[in-house]
């Protein structure tokens, strides 16, 4: 998860034309003494040149385009349960993939998906994931078109 939330801050720098590098860096270290334990294959520099090579590709495939970053980035919705409890989601982004207009949650993991959902190459350590979700407006979804 620490991977993931430290990529995320790292996208939301890129789409706000910030040195994305330079924050998944940050992001990164300030996890290197937490006492994560890593598999056989990992260690914290592996993983941190994972995450910069995932985002130089996420830079060059150029899929996504968030019109308004500041606002259409780490999205919360809540809606009332019964009592006084909220649900409480956050959805990474609203914005296009491949000029489809969409909700955007990006995933990483280590485990491989089918090809045609994968952004990162083969053999690169983590695989990103995007998973457009068309939607419509709808009443007081809180989701701007």
């Amino acid at each position: 998860m620490l991977f993931g939330r430290a990529f995320e801050q790292a996208v939301a720098a890129y789409f706000q034309r910030k040195d994305a590098a330079a924050v998944r860096c940050r992001e990164w270290a300030a996890c290197r003494d937490s006492g994560l334990h890593y598999s056989e294959r990992d260690s914290w520099d592996r993983m941190l040149r994972s995450g910069v090579q995932l985002l130089d590709r996420f830079a060059q495939d150029d899929r996504i385009r968030i019109r308004q970053p500041r606002c259409d980035s780490q999205i919360k919705f809540t809606k009332p349960l019964t009592g006084q409890n909220d649900f409480v989601a956050y959805v990474d982004a609203i914005g296009e993939l491949d000029g489809t207009r969409c909700l955007l949650e990006w995933k990483t993991t280590a485990s491989r998906y089918p090809e045609e959902r994968r952004i990162a190459g083969p053999g690169s350590a983590t695989d990103l994931l995007f998973l457009g979700h068309r939607y419509r407006r709808r009443g007081a979804s809180g989701v701007r078109p």
